[in-house]
């Protein structure tokens, strides 16, 4: 489920520039998955400006990396 902090969060990610977002994890969720084809490093910095933790993760043939 959602909150009102993590909706804002998925608002304020695509308004930097990610392509969408989805609320991740169990029970009350906690986390945001934010989509951000050629955005990335830009939307984290400025995220991690607002003292949001992220954690890049790029995705390659047959691959994840963070």
């Amino acid at each position: 489920s959602s909150t009102p902090d993590l909706d804002a969060l998925i608002r304020t990610g695509m308004d930097l520039g990610a392509a969408g977002g989805k609320v991740i994890g169990s029970g009350g969720g906690g986390c945001v998955l934010l989509y951000c084809p050629g955005t990335a490093d830009r939307v984290a910095a400025a995220l991690n400006r607002q003292s949001r933790r992220c954690v890049p993760v790029r995705f390659g043939p047959g691959v994840a990396r963070t």
